[in-house]
């Protein structure tokens, strides 16, 4: 019952936010309604823009809860990779230090979600559904209802019911800082698995110019057939990003915390994968064990580095990153030297 895909909890974070309308008139029984005012923006990010995450997770079977896992606390960057001359745009999310490709979210210019894709799998979603709605008030609520259609071996649920209310705008802080965000509640009906039944909650804070997930609270409800219940709530907060429209960023180490793969060259030549680790460790294998990248790596992407041939320790060597997404420098044994170049992946 507890599924791997509850981790990153990408369907409750990620699913996104309808437009609806405006809240009845103001009485003397009730507080009258907040007006949003914020001014309508161009939500189309940059090449470069990136926004990391720290996620948490609890488990709970019935009234006993279970002991955390390695995957309890983890974080994860959303990066802004491409970015077409109609506004439409492509984002990768992954955790960091899995294995696993990361995910591909492709949007339309509006900002609504046209497709995912993971691996083999890619989902076209059929209906329009955006990030969350430019006419979003404080007491609108609304309906999502969408399919999704599969192209691959997914485990993804075919058909989403959600409701949806904004209920408040917040100023909260978090460890990127401080923004003024709209606070949605949804609720999703009941989604049929094999053994059991699944409905979340979700609460989830948004900046409100750029519409960007700032912290968020997930209930995922499971009753099997049997009757017996599993609770897991996944909840996490901005951590670091960086928007170059905004001229605004908070810079975080774990942004590249993933997979790197790519090659080296020069009087040998062959392919290289490593890893970053959350604290900026980078460790890189080459050639099948022939030589090995190591450093550490500050907020800024600047390292140092060293190699190791057939285990002996080489001399070190200064280095940063081109970008979110590359890194490279020179590598050198004995009388034999080239480059060598790892890709985000």
């Amino acid at each position: 019952m507890k599924r791997l895909s509850i981790l990153l909890a990408l369907a409750a974070t990620l699913s996104a936010c309808g437009g609806g309308g405006g809240s009845g008139a103001a009485s003397p029984s009730a507080p009258a309604t907040v007006v949003d005012t914020r001014p309508v923006v161009d939500i189309v990010p940059t090449v470069g823009d990136f926004y990391s995450y720290r996620q948490g997770l609890n488990f709970t079977t019935g009234e006993q809860s279970l002991p955390p896992t390695p995957e309890a606390m983890r974080s994860y960057t959303y990066a802004v990779r491409q970015v077409g001359d109609d506004g439409s745009w492509m984002e990768t999310v992954a955790l960091a230090a899995q294995s696993s490709p990361s995910t591909e979210f492709h949007y339309r210019a509006d900002g609504s979600l046209m497709a995912t894709k993971e691996g083999s799998c890619s989902v076209n979603y059929t209906a329009v559904t955006y990030l969350a709605p430019k006419d979003t008030k404080v007491g609108s609520e609304w309906s999502e209802s969408y399919n999704k259609v599969d192209n691959g071996n997914c485990s993804f649920e075919t058909e989403v019911k959600i409701t949806n209310k904004a209920v408040a705008l917040e100023t909260i802080t978090v460890n990127a800082g401080t923004f003024d965000t709209i606070k949605v509640v949804s609720t999703s009906l009941p989604l049929p698995y094999p053994g059991y039944t699944e409905t979340r909650e979700k609460t989830v804070w948004r900046d409100k110019l750029t519409y960007r997930l700032i912290k968020y609270v997930n209930r995922i409800n499971q009753v099997a057939t049997d009757g017996s219940k599993t609770s897991s709530i996944v909840s996490g907060e901005l951590i670091g990003y960086a928007s170059a429209k905004q001229g605004r960023r908070n810079l975080n180490i774990e942004r590249f915390a993933c997979p790197w793969a790519g090659s080296y060259s020069g009087t040998y030549s062959g392919k290289c994968e490593g890893t970053v680790s959350e604290t900026g460790k980078l460790d890189a294998d080459c050639g099948d064990g022939l030589f090995s990248v190591h450093g550490d790596i500050d907020v800024n992407g600047k390292g140092t580095f060293y190699l190791t041939v057939n285990g002996v320790k080489g001399a070190s060597f200064s280095g940063a990153f081109e970008s979110l997404f590359s890194i490279g420098g020179a590598w050198s044994a004995g009388t034999a030297s080239g480059t060598w170049k790892l890709e985000r992946q």
